[in-house]
Order: structure tokens, then C-alpha cells, then sequence
């Protein structure tokens, strides 16, 4: 079985490349390993979520955050679909080039959603963040700033993908 961090540790391999296909590798594992760390809270923590296969679906899996009462989930919600915009355009703008800075962002970014993911609980519900343990809220040494571009932007300060792209 797969987990989270066979995810991420998928992604952090990928970003020590020096090739551009692995940088782009990075994000979109990055990307999946905070999905699949998502899902599990969400089947877990939040109703309706349990048995629906529509959970599956990236927009509706996003939707059960963004559409939370509790500010921290809206939050996580928020960011994971910035980070999947980074994954589409990793994924699908192949004209475009991917650096490696980027591809830290992403794992940086995707390393901070998921140790959050346990402030995502509400309150009256908050036990340990079993779905992402081990790698994923570690940050590596040499990932000690957000600002990561040379031009001082984010992985969320990215540019969107177009909108064939941003749906499931």
C-alpha cells in the first residue's frame, strides 16, 4: 500500500535532479501526497464524507475544506488548490519551464499543508495526525525560506494553468 509519504519522499528524490521532467515530477507528487493525506482526514473528520465516491474527485475533496466552518480547514482548502494549479501547470504546460526552485517550493509547501492538516480537525475532534507522520512534516535543512525564486515569489504566487487544466 502507498501512503502520504511514499509520496513525498517520491517528490523530495525528484527535486534533487538536475533534469526539468523531475522538477516536474516533484510538484505533482508533492501534490498527491498532500491529496491523499487530505482524503484520509476528510473520510475521517468531516460528514457526508465517508463512502462518497465523489470524494475522489480533487474539486469536491478541496470543497470539503473550503467550504468548512472552521478557519483552518477554508485555509488548507485554499492553499491545496494553489498547490494543485502548480501541479496542473507541472502536469500540462510543457512549454513552460519548471526550475528547480520551483519544484522546492512545491515540496515545501506541500510538506507545510500536510503537518497543518491536524489543525484542519475541528476543535471537539482533534486527535494526532496519523495520515501524515514521518517525512512529510519534516522540512529539509536546506528548505529554510518560502521564498524560494530568485524573484522573490512563492509556489502559490504562481501563475495559474489555464482553465482546461485547473478542473479534476
Amino acid at each position: 500500500m502507498v501512503s502520504p509519504d511514499d509520496w513525498m519522499n517520491s517528490a523530495a528524490t525528484a527535486s534533487q535532479s538536475q533534469q526539468e521532467i523531475e522538477y516536474r515530477n516533484c510538484i505533482s507528487r508533492a501534490y498527491y501526497g498532500v491529496f491523499h493525506a487530505a482524503h484520509a482526514v476528510a473520510k475521517k473528520h468531516f460528514p457526508g464524507t465517508s463512502g462518497d465516491s465523489g470524494i475522489h474527485s480533487h474539486k469536491k475533496l478541496i470543497g470539503r475544506f473550503t467550504s468548512s466552518e472552521h478557519a483552518p480547514a477554508r485555509r488548507f482548502g485554499t492553499a491545496m488548490h494553489n498547490l494543485k494549479l502548480e501541479r496542473c501547470r507541472a502536469d500540462y504546460q510543457v512549454d513552460e519551464t519548471v526550475t528547480m526552485h520551483e519544484a522546492i517550493a512545491a515540496l515545501s509547501e506541500a510538506r507545510k499543508l500536510c503537518a497543518s492538516l491536524e489543525t484542519c480537525i475541528p476543535p471537539e475532534e482533534s486527535p494526532p495526525n496519523d495520515a501524515c507522520d514521518g517525512a512529510i512534516g519534516q522540512r529539509s535543512a536546506d528548505i529554510e525560506s518560502d521564498t524560494v525564486r530568485g524573484d522573490g515569489t512563492t509556489a502559490a504566487d504562481c501563475v495559474a494553468a489555464p482553465a482546461e487544466f485547473a478542473g479534476d
